[in-house]
């Protein structure tokens, strides 16, 4: 910025106190040759004009770690409006109206629809990573649309150049409300970044904001962030010891179910084992009850055949059959009944074999239980662990940046405090030199000549400002004719660009021509302060 040298001065400073890692500018493109940041160890150069986009790639080629992009950057992804103006300068996203106030004849000369991007987004595709930038430059409007559109991506930078208005627009002109300085300076104390300086340019409505990041407050806030992080740490370990006592809790009670589970299991299969033994003890007592019954009833009826064998046979053979009906009889109630006790018998096992079953799947789902909160307590043992040791780690680098910090302020007070022996050191001289002339020339001829000299420069500032006007006048009408041939296409391309290349040639040496004349009006002040402290003038 070398229009810019109060700022240079801050810039160098900061250079040592808070050293950058990269630089986003955004807007580099409207004026090369005063382009500032070309020693940067890493650099992103935005601009979304094609014309300006060529030159500053031409200009800025032969830096090492420079990446020069097109694209147009807004609050919100999706597309905008990009306006080329007639003031090349203000070409971007603020429509010809909302400058009016700044540029009463200024004029869109080209309007187009294109794709925009937000700033987060295109620091987050670089290839370094948003990480890699902690200095920032917004030198195009409306600053405060593109600031949304870097989220807190702007809690990691250090050091803030903003394009704004010096002061707050009037009520009417709401399009511009938000790049005042004002507006900018509420907005970004927020972020924690504090307003330094401000530098006017050529228009005395616009200036270059100077924002830098306390490094108090961003210690404080560190401070406050671990102190909540642990609190919340050892509130969750907290949670955590309450949760593993209860499963703990929950694994005993579990754990003495599955023993009176499994006690259950095995008296009902003893109790199984008991009434299987019992239930076959009594069909066999009654098998050989019917063995018994069986051979007395054959004797009996041997002795009845034997002693009525004769006369009754045929009564024997009645009796006979009657005797094999009943014992038939009594055969077929043994049969059922000893089928009935089978059956009950079966379905006893059945019964106890299903119980036996779910008692080993409950069984098995309650040592998958243990395994599962043996693990559960072992990670989060593991995590606590882990978790306290990485809030150890970032403590102690805070320490060490606040550290750091601490004593890079120290030293800036030092070379504050010497900055400020030397320029009393050499108001000193002047003083003394100064007394040193008055003394040497208190004679008319020094008057004389210092009046001769205003005279000269009063010629010289009337000339220049001749030729200034003259220049300005003749850039109107260059600007004028540039506007009008812009109507044209075609065969009148060449000479179109030909006439802004000589407008902007001539906007240089205006430029010359006031810092000249701001020059020439310093010398004059100074002649006026020496011609008045000279007696009888």
């Amino acid at each position: 910025m070398s229009s810019y040298p109060y700022l240079n001065v801050w810039l160098q400073c900061l250079l040592q106190l808070a050293p950058p890692r990269g630089l986003v500018h955004i807007g580099a493109g409207g004026d090369a040759r005063q382009y500032p940041f070309a020693s940067m160890p890493r650099l992103l150069a935005v601009e979304a004009d094609a014309q300006q986009h060529a030159r500053l790639n031409a200009q800025l080629h032969n830096h090492a770690c420079c990446q020069v992009m097109q694209a147009v950057v807004a609050g919100q992804p999706g597309t905008a409006d990009f306006y080329t103006l007639s003031q090349s300068l203000e070409s971007g996203l603020c429509a010809p109206a909302a400058l009016q106030a700044l540029w009463p004849n200024i004029k869109a000369l080209r309007a187009e629809t294109l794709p925009a991007i937000t700033l987060q987004t295109l620091l987050e595709q670089t290839p370094d990573g948003a990480a890699a930038y902690n200095w920032a430059v917004i030198d195009c409007l409306p600053a405060d649309e593109l600031l949304k559109g870097a989220g807190e991506l702007i809690h990691r930078w250090d050091v803030l150049v903003v394009r704004a208005l010096k002061d707050a627009p009037i009520p009417t002109n709401t399009a511009v409300q938000g790049t005042s300085l004002p507006a900018l300076r509420e907005q970004l104390a927020a972020f924690g970044l504090e307003f330094v300086a401000m530098e006017e340019e050529n228009h005395p409505k616009m200036v270059r904001a100077l924002f830098v990041r306390n490094p108090t407050q961003q210690i404080a806030k560190d401070k406050a962030e671990l102190t909540a992080a642990r609190d919340a740490q050892t509130k969750r370990a907290t949670e955590s010891q309450s949760a593993l006592t209860a499963l703990q809790t929950q694994h005993d009670s579990l754990a003495q179910e599955k023993s009176k589970l499994i006690a259950d299991s095995a008296d009902l299969a003893k109790a199984r084992d008991q009434l299987g033994i019992q239930k076959e003890s009594e069909a066999k007592a009654k098998a050989e009850a019917l063995a018994q019954r069986d051979a007395e009833t054959k004797a009996k009826t041997e002795a009845i055949a034997q002693r009525d064998a004769e006369a009754k046979a045929k009564s024997e053979a009645i009796a006979q059959r009657d005797a094999l009906a009943k014992d038939k009889a009594a055969l077929t109630t043994a049969r059922d009944e000893q089928a009935k006790l089978a059956t009950e018998r079966q379905t006893g096992l059945t019964a106890l074999q299903t119980q036996q079953d779910r008692l080993h799947q409950e069984k098995v789902k309650l040592i998958a239980d243990s395994e599962e909160l043996e693990r559960a307590r072992d990670q989060l043992g593991m995590q606590k662990e882990a978790e306290v040791k990485a809030r150890v780690e970032a403590i102690s680098q805070r320490d060490a940046e606040a550290k750091a910090k601490a004593e890079a302020l120290a030293q800036r007070d030092v070379e504050v405090k010497a900055r400020a022996e030397v320029n009393a050191q050499r108001d000193a001289e002047t003083k003394a030199k100064t007394d040193a002339i008055n003394q040497r020339d208190a004679e008319a001829k020094a008057k004389i000549d210092a009046i001769a000299q205003r005279d000269a420069l009063a010629n010289d500032k009337a000339a220049l400002t001749a030729a200034r006007d003259e220049q300005a006048k003749l850039a109107a009408e260059r600007q004028t004719a540039l506007a009008t041939q812009q109507k044209d296409s075609g065969s009148n391309l060449q000479r179109l660009q030909q006439l802004e290349a000589d407008n902007q040639e001539y906007a240089a040496r205006q430029h010359m021509l006031q810092e000249e004349l701001i020059k020439a009006e310093a010398q004059i002040d100074l002649i006026k302060d020496l011609l008045l402290r000279e007696p009888g003038l």
